[in-house]
């Protein structure tokens, strides 16, 4: 997993710390595993700020009374052209 690098990707990361201190030790209302916002969290740092919050953004919409639930881990990153040139 690498690190958040750009701003946008710290400020993400960060709101999202904030919130989950804010809701700790609350029982989890969430339908899915991992939680909504730790999802989030691995999301942006994973996939970088753009992506990641495509990602969170489509989560969030499966998340409804009645919907789906269970695991629901953040896809692997695609391979970049270097990792497929080497792996050929």
């Amino acid at each position: 997993m690498t690190t958040a690098k750009t701003r946008a990707e710290r400020l993400f990361v960060s709101l999202i710390g904030t919130y989950q201190r804010a809701v700790d030790g609350r029982p989890s209302p969430c339908r899915f595993t991992p939680t909504c916002s730790a999802y989030a969290h691995e999301a942006m740092v994973c996939h970088g700020a753009r992506r990641g919050f495509w990602l969170t953004v489509r989560r969030l919409a499966r998340c409804r009374p009645f919907g789906p639930s269970g695991y629901d881990p953040v896809p692997d990153p695609a391979p970049t052209a270097l990792t497929r040139t080497i792996d050929a």
